[in-house]
């Protein structure tokens, strides 16, 4: 967690660290030591999306909140960024068709 703290402490607001990873069995523990030094706002660990846009544990709440009231609730998943995938129709509908929703 000193580390995590560390990055934050001198890494811009658009450029955060990632979120530290841990195996299922100890996310609480990590979770609970977060909550203690005030990170609320990057949401329930393994939650937050591969997203420049969405970086607010919050937003990620109330996201997840509209979808559990419309049954569609579940994890989400990058299937694709423009910066990654290509600008063409073709390279989104490669990456996102047959997904479901998206």
């Amino acid at each position: 967690i000193i580390d995590y703290l560390n990055e934050i402490a001198i890494s811009s607001e658009e450029n955060l660290p990632d979120t530290p990873s841990v195996n299922d069995e100890h996310k609480h523990v990590l979770q609970h030591q977060l909550e203690l030094f005030g990170l609320f706002n990057i949401g329930p660990i393994g939650q937050m999306p591969d997203s420049n846009i969405l970086k607010d544990g919050d937003h990620v709440d109330q996201l997840h909140e509209w979808l559990e009231d419309d049954g569609s609730d579940g994890e989400f998943s990058l299937l694709y960024r423009f910066s990654r995938d290509g600008t063409s129709a073709a390279s989104f509908h490669s990456k996102c068709d047959n997904h479901g929703c998206t």
